[in-house]
């Protein structure tokens, strides 16, 4: 497979008769490929990594791209990637997750981005478990600090999962093979408990807390 400024190329096999018809899928153009081999071609405009899609061979069937679209599990977009070097970075907490907040709302993502709201999340809750646990006098309010941080995650787990009629959300899970989407949601769900349990041991009323999150998580 080879990339030009025209598009990807993919050079049939000797013997090839038969491909994968041309169409195209998540703002990318797929070329004709030959039964049996792989496309590969860079993330659209705005995101980095590779996308790829399999040419099924079907005996006794015409070839068929396989699964209802393209693996674009390696794609994110260069706004997600930005909010994750600001994670290594160490920028506060509450600022981190309000922009996540923003951008899981406002941007078209891709199945690699999932994966990074996710571990965002996590990072952020390992973070303040490590200042709640090395000294609290760290903490400037540290209730409210917490609840704005809860707050912003599970509105991005909000966004991320909601099925709005544009199909966009639904379009960035589907870019993950099933075991992939399964292995993200199960990171999702701890991502949101851990938060939870933060807010629950510094509030006096854990209980209200812990049944916010129960009602939302279902």
């Amino acid at each position: 497979t080879l990339n030009t400024p025209s598009g990807p190329i993919v050079t049939p096999m000797t013997g090839a008769t038969s491909g994968c018809q041309p169409v195209t899928a998540r703002r990318l153009q797929w070329n004709w490929t030959p039964a049996g081999q792989e496309l590969t071609q860079h993330c659209p405009i705005g995101a980095t990594g590779f996308a790829k899609w399999y040419c099924v061979d079907s005996e006794g069937e015409f070839p068929q791209w396989e699964s209802s679209g393209p693996d674009m599990s390696d794609c994110t977009t260069q706004a997600m990637k930005t909010l994750e070097s600001e994670v290594r970075a160490e920028d506060p907490e509450n600022v981190l997750v309000s922009k996540l907040a923003y951008l899981t709302r406002s941007k078209s993502l891709y199945g690699g981005d999932l994966e990074i709201v996710v571990n965002i999340m996590r990072t952020v809750a390992d973070r303040i478990q490590y200042r709640l646990q090395s000294s609290s006098g760290n903490f400037h309010d540290k209730v409210n600090h917490i609840r704005q941080v809860l707050l912003n995650v599970l509105r991005s787990a909000a966004n991320i999962l909601e099925d709005n009629p544009d199909g966009r959300n639904r379009d960035a899970w589907r870019d993950l093979s099933l075991d992939s989407q399964m292995r993200v949601a199960t990171s999702l769900m701890l991502a949101l408990e851990e938060n939870a349990f933060l807010l629950a041991g510094v509030t006096e009323t854990p209980e209200e807390i812990l049944e916010t999150y129960e009602t939302l998580s279902k």
